[in-house]
């Protein structure tokens, strides 16, 4: 289909202060735009009839509160894709994600923060690079239960990272959503949508799109990072 990703997979404009500091004529400038390289592409023959659509994959847009009302003021109605999975096969995922960062040795930790989180904010990235700078890691079992001591304790302001069971609380978060977006302009999903139905659920994202159906028979949907 005439659908093509930005330069990285997550881009992390909206909930990044640095990037989104840079403007939106920056954030365009993070897809393939220019009809002309793309026609030297092997896309060239879905672009013969049809303009693409540009589309990119940040999971942190949905958990952080503050970016539903950028992207609203970006283009109002714009068409939304959530997926949510497990609560609790997310949470562990997160947590072991992190600790075989942790377990892989201080160069790949460094390497991570001048990369990936020298861009996030610093009440992002700091709880995280503390996480990761810690002499053991703590069992998933603590974090857990510490995380939910912090917000039983209701304090005013509890740090977003590490989130591994708030990013599991979907309904506010999702709510935050339709605080900006009318349900039209929004579609949820579930994981296990992509995995057990992946061609019948490709198929409704295209039509929620609005986009000519596609044979997704000599496509590679192969399972990645999963």
């Amino acid at each position: 289909p005439r659908l093509f990703c930005g330069h990285m997979k997550e881009l992390g404009f909206f909930n990044r202060d640095k990037c989104y500091g840079r403007g939106w004529n920056w954030y365009y400038r993070q897809f393939p735009l220019r009809l002309g390289r793309l026609r030297r592409s092997r896309f060239f023959p879905y672009l013969q009839w049809a303009r693409p659509l540009f589309f990119e994959a940040s999971p942190d847009y949905l958990y952080y509160p503050f970016v539903a009302e950028r992207i609203a003021r970006f283009r109002p109605g714009i068409p939304l894709i959530l997926m949510v999975r497990n609560p609790i096969e997310r949470a562990y995922s997160a947590w072991n994600m992190i600790r075989q960062i942790h377990s892989s040795g201080q160069e790949e930790i460094n390497c991570l923060i001048r990369t990936f989180y020298a861009e996030a904010n610093a009440e992002v990235a700091n709880p995280l690079i503390d996480l990761l700078n810690r002499k053991q890691f703590p069992p998933f079992h603590d974090c857990v239960v510490n995380e939910i001591n912090a917000m039983d304790r209701q304090q005013d302001w509890v740090a977003l990272e590490p989130g591994f069971v708030r990013r599991g609380l979907y309904y506010k978060q999702v709510t935050e959503i339709f605080r900006w977006f009318p349900k039209d302009a929004v579609m949820l999903l579930e994981d296990q949508d992509l995995r057990l139905r992946r061609n019948e659920t490709l198929d409704q994202l295209l039509d929620f799109l609005k986009l000519e159906r596609f044979d997704w028979n000599g496509s590679d949907l192969q399972e990645r990072h999963v």
